[in-house]
């Protein structure tokens, strides 16, 4: 599933290459489901112009006059795509935007594409945007997240580690995998429990956590199935995995153990990452 690199990238690119561009003619295929009856969903987009284009969480958040936003969610296979008008059909297509440049007249396609059909794109307006906000917690690489800070968001929940990393309420934007890996580099067990860790655990583990997500971002995200850029293009990230996926330890060279944690994989060395010598390796 997409995570904050992800989205990220992908906003940037939309940001970058399609503000001020006029949104046309929307097509649903099929009569994909969205949040509001179909015509209205149309007529609502039609002839309106990009004024930007952000992220909120894994949310990618196209601004638009009168406060609406069209907000797109990526969730386990979707894509959405920056092509030519001319360009051949890309496969699980759902919603075809055609864009048109006011300045040039030139035309382009933005088309969300998504396979098992688990993503969502919505209309919302400026309540609904203020509520999307609401749900989603500091991100990792905010500069004024403090380890203070951080270590609270984290306390918010009774639970493992590795389940509150990835509870977007608490703190926005990582996922299974960026998670397993901060909490490798920062050499704390998966299940340690969020009521036991202090600020210096919060310290390094914070720290863990931006230069992952930064790393990823750099990368232009994880490519192991259906993720591609704005202009399908894969990432690199999978290249760098510290554990995530691994079969032994890159520190120790002990195998990895594998277990299922807030119902994903998780990867973590059981020497490295021991619960018992977590005040000793801080």
């Amino acid at each position: 599933m997409p995570e904050l690199p992800e989205v990220h990238t992908i906003t940037t690119d939309l940001n970058k290459h399609l503000v001020g561009w006029d949104i046309a003619h929307v097509r649903l295929i099929d009569n994909y489901r969205v949040n509001l009856p179909a015509d209205t969903f149309i007529e609502s987009l039609e002839k309106k112009q990009i004024q930007n284009v952000e992220r909120i969480g894994k949310n990618i958040v196209i601004r638009l006059p009168d406060e609406l936003s069209l907000t797109i969610h990526l969730a386990m296979t979707g894509q959405t795509l920056i092509r030519s008008a001319t360009f051949q059909r890309d496969k699980y297509e759902r919603v075809i935007f055609t864009l048109i440049n006011p300045q040039t007249h030139k035309q382009l396609e933005l088309r969300f594409c998504d396979k098992r059909m688990f993503g969502k794109v919505q209309i919302i307006d400026k309540q609904g945007y203020n509520e999307l906000k609401a749900k989603h917690g500091p991100e990792p690489i905010n500069e004024n997240l403090t380890p203070e800070k951080f270590l609270e968001r984290l306390r918010l929940n009774k639970t493992v580690i590795k389940k509150q990393l990835l509870n977007q309420e608490a703190v926005a934007g990582l996922g299974n995998a960026y998670a397993t890996d901060a909490l490798w580099m920062a050499k704390i067990h998966p299940e340690t429990l969020t009521t036991s860790l202090n600020v210096n655990m919060a310290t390094v583990l914070l720290k863990a956590c931006k230069e992952i997500l930064l790393e990823g971002i750099n990368n232009r995200g994880i490519s192991m199935s259906d993720y591609v850029d704005a202009f399908g293009k894969k990432g690199s990230q999978q290249e760098h995995f510290r554990i995530y996926r691994q079969e032994k330890c890159r520190r120790c060279d002990m195998p990895v153990t594998i277990k299922e944690i807030a119902g994903r994989n998780t990867y973590y060395c059981e020497k490295c990452q021991e619960k018992d010598n977590q005040a000793r390796l801080l």
